[in-house]
């Protein structure tokens, strides 16, 4: 993060679940993947993935229900974030924080049904049935 920052007005509470999914991170694997995010203990960071650049950093602290957001740093450099205001900020952050919760969820989701089907074709396979 720059020094040209400030701080952001995003409060938040995570649930320990959510925050396990979010310190997962994202990892871009392709052109279209924008962002590269990644929790280096107490910080979640959001750097776009093709400059490499900072753009927010929570500092996340934990209470006895899971984490809350302690500070919101947004970068203020004007030659690597052009933002709408501290709205359309708290906007976008607020759509990479829950894309990355629901991601997982859905990802998880996908992953248990391809399970349940696998064990439905084992379960359909017994000993004696013939493969073309």
């Amino acid at each position: 993060m720059p020094e040209e920052r400030s701080l952001l007005e995003f409060k938040q509470h995570f649930s320990r679940a959510q925050f396990d999914r979010l310190s997962l991170g994202k990892v871009p694997e392709c052109m279209e993947d924008k962002w590269f995010i990644f929790f280096e203990a107490p910080c979640l960071f959001f750097h776009r993935s093709w400059t490499g650049d900072c753009i927010f950093q929570l500092h996340l602290q934990s209470d006895e229900h899971g984490y809350i957001v302690a500070e919101a740093w947004v970068n203020r450099n004007s030659q690597q974030f052009n933002s709408g205001g501290p709205a359309s900020e708290i906007q976008l952050l607020s759509k990479l924080v829950r894309a990355r919760i629901t991601m997982l969820d859905a990802a998880r989701t996908q992953l248990q049904a391809e399970d349940a089907v696998a064990e439905k074709r084992k379960g359909r396979l017994r000993r004696g049935d013939l493969f073309v």
